[in-house]
């Protein structure tokens, strides 16, 4: 899967030349040839716009030979994915295959029409995992493609334990893994609470190690592999405010890698997405500060101006119609045409370049859902 960077994103909403070329179309990966058959219907819409805005029919043929050449590519669908996104512009083709569902569309302009692979932006995914096993203490940053291990165990268990160590007769039991890792268990008079102390005291200076690692930000979720009682005991201690509510559950001392790294991968494409609740929670009460709106005109004007902090843009929407610069004022349009855009396209891209955020939602998820666009301002806006 080649997911797309912000800052690509950016430079391919920066394109502007005569007859770009956007499609957009769902794959399946059993069925190439209905995926081949789906392409060359696109190229024919396309074609056919092409057609109607008058470009010459030598630079038409061009147009098709490259994507039909595409077509005829055995390797390229070999790509096992749910969408495909095509840009053709300055007579070059880019392709990006994404685990999302493309809605079919076409779209010729002189820009890209980039709002359907938003959805997929930056969403090469990060993570921490924690593994805290009967045996052994593992760490890792992980992302879509792999696991990466670092050590976050105190140089010396005595050291956190006190000096009473030997006394209680704690065994410190190395793993198996290269990088040492450990994990001890109470075997003297100390009881179950003088053994769940200590453990807290490691646990502690573990959350400490791990705290010197990781992004300040704590958009980099970080995933516990642990038995229910060390989670509780770990959760208790733990400073990073991106760790999961939820671990997963059981002894993983010996669990390979490659199942640890599918499943932390499950677990992020299951958990719900709180920070766009509470987005939800925050339009509405904005509302009435101004600071929020369903206005069209409005939106698209605060997009152009750097003005939003979330935009909500309503999934399969095809607003066309044209942004004055000048004036600011939007004339919204019932069909597409060489002299108008898409104001959906347009106002998620300005969103993105001005450091906003974006979500494509269904109709039923919308904060306003009679409206194609919902948008957070970053202060009031005021209409002129």
């Amino acid at each position: 899967m080649n997911y797309i960077s912000k800052e690509r994103f950016k430079e391919l909403a920066n394109v502007r030349a005569p007859h770009c070329i956007s499609i957009y179309m769902p794959t399946e990966v059993e069925h190439i040839d209905a995926n081949k058959i789906m392409l060359k219907n696109c190229l024919k819409e396309v074609t056919s716009k092409l057609e109607t805005y008058e470009l010459k029919s030598r630079e038409i043929s061009k147009v098709n030979e490259t994507i039909e050449g595409l077509i005829n590519d055995v390797e390229f669908w070999r790509n096992r994915s749910n969408g495909l996104a095509l840009y053709y512009y300055d007579n070059k083709l880019e392709s990006y295959f994404s685990d999302e569902k493309f809605t079919q569309q076409t779209y010729v302009g002189d820009h890209l029409n980039l709002v359907q692979l938003v959805s997929d932006l930056d969403k090469k995914k990060e993570f921490y995992l924690l593994v805290l096993g009967e045996n052994n203490i593992r760490f890792f940053k992980g992302s879509n493609d792999q696991l990466n291990e670092h050590n976050i165990l105190p140089e010396s268990l005595e050291d956190v334990v006190g000096s009473d160590y030997e006394q209680k007769a704690l065994q410190y039991r190395s793993g198996q893994g290269e990088t040492g890792g450990g994990m001890y268990h109470g075997q003297g008079s100390g009881g179950d609470s003088e053994k769940k102390r200590e453990l807290k005291k490691l646990f502690e200076e573990i959350d400490e190690n791990l705290m010197a690692q990781v992004e300040t930000s704590s958009e980099i979720p970080l995933i516990i592999a642990s038995e229910e009682r060390s989670f509780h005991l770990y959760k208790s201690v733990n400073n990073y405010d991106g760790m999961l509510d939820k671990p997963i559950q059981g002894n993983h001392e010996e669990t390979k890698e490659s199942e640890l790294h599918e499943r932390s991968l499950k677990m992020l494409r299951e958990q719900p997405n709180n920070n766009l609740k509470n987005l939800m929670k925050s339009y509405n009460s904005l509302l009435n500060k101004g600071e929020s709106s369903s206005d069209i005109d409005k939106i698209v004007a605060a997009a152009y101006n750097g003005q939003i902090n979330t935009l909500f843009v309503k999934e399969n929407t095809n607003l066309y119609g044209h942004y004055n610069l000048k004036t600011g004022e939007v004339d919204t349009h019932k069909e597409e045409s060489i002299n108008n855009a898409d104001l959906a396209n347009f106002s998620a891209v300005h969103t993105i370049l001005k450091d906003g955020r974006v979500f494509v939602l269904e109709g039923e998820e919308m904060p306003d859902s009679t409206s194609p666009l919902n948008a957070i301002f970053r202060y009031e806006v005021v209409t002129p």
